[in-house]
This record gives structure tokens, sequence and C-alpha cells, in this order.
């Protein structure tokens, strides 16, 4: 059976998060908990871990980062079989074309989302619940133009 699916509009592992959070951490099944900070690969991914780290501490979970940054990381065996063990994985915020492109139809999201019909936990803010559709709507071009399209998810 799928695990809990968590879908936060933005700004993530601040107060008023604690609910759904709470929620995300009692119903996630063994397995480490990993941090996805692909969206966040072009401005300070660690910031991400980081605060995530300090987040989820605070709910008495410790958090791991699953790097994956690029379609290679996508593809690495090794980052594969870690989201595949996961008890809940965490998409953070940031660009989502990017974090379309890296993960639509690799190896790792197959993983991930194997992971989530196992019963992991599968949660994304701002940019990582976009991804979580069947398309992803993206600036066209950018900045300042208002065309825009869709990106496999």
């Amino acid at each position: 059976m799928p695990g809990l699916l968590v879908l936060n509009g933005g700004d993530e592992f601040k107060p008023g998060n604690d609910p759904q959070d709470r929620e995300l951490v009692a119903c996630a099944r063994p397995g480490p908990a990993l941090v996805v900070p692909t969206a966040a690969a072009r401005q300070k991914p660690e910031m991400a871990v980081e605060t995530a780290r300090r987040w989820f501490a605070n709910l008495g979970v410790e958090v791991e980062a699953l790097p994956i940054y690029t379609r290679r990381d996508a593809a690495s065996p090794e980052l594969v079989a870690r989201a595949a063990a996961a008890g809940f994985l965490y998409l953070t915020g940031g660009d989502p074309g990017l974090v379309a492109r890296v993960l639509a139809r690799s190896r790792v999201w197959e993983a991930m989302l194997g992971a989530w019909e196992a019963g992991a936990g599968l949660a994304g803010s701002s940019a990582g619940a976009m991804v979580l559709g069947e398309h992803t709507l993206v600036m066209a071009r950018w900045p300042h133009h208002h065309e825009r399209r869709a990106a496999a998810g």
C-alpha cells in the first residue's frame, strides 16, 4: 500500500508545518529519512539539507541527504539503492524545471516511487511538490517572460 503523500505549498521546515511533518514521521516505514535537495542544486543545497536536519531533529528524527543534482546522480546505483530503502523522502523547494529534468524517468525516480508504493512516506515542498504531479509547469524563458510550458514530471 502506498505511503503518506505530503504536498506542501512552500516555506518548508518552518513553524506551521509541524502537523504534517509529524504525521510524515509517524507514518514512515522503517528505513532512513532522506531529504532530496535536487530543486535547490543551483542555490545552496547544503543549506536546504542542514535546515531539514535541524527541523527534523526537533521532531526526533535524523535525516540524511540524498544528493541528486545531475542526471548522472539520478542513475547512480548507490543513490538508487538508498532511495529504494527510504522510510520517507522529502523533496525540497527550489527550481521546479531543474528537478523535473534531473529526476524525470530516471532510475532514482523509479526507486523513489517504488519506495512510496511500498509504504515509504513521500513529501515535497514548493518545487518538490510540483514534480510529484503528472506535469510540472515551468517558465519557458527566464526571466520576466510569462509564457509557460509543461515539463514531464
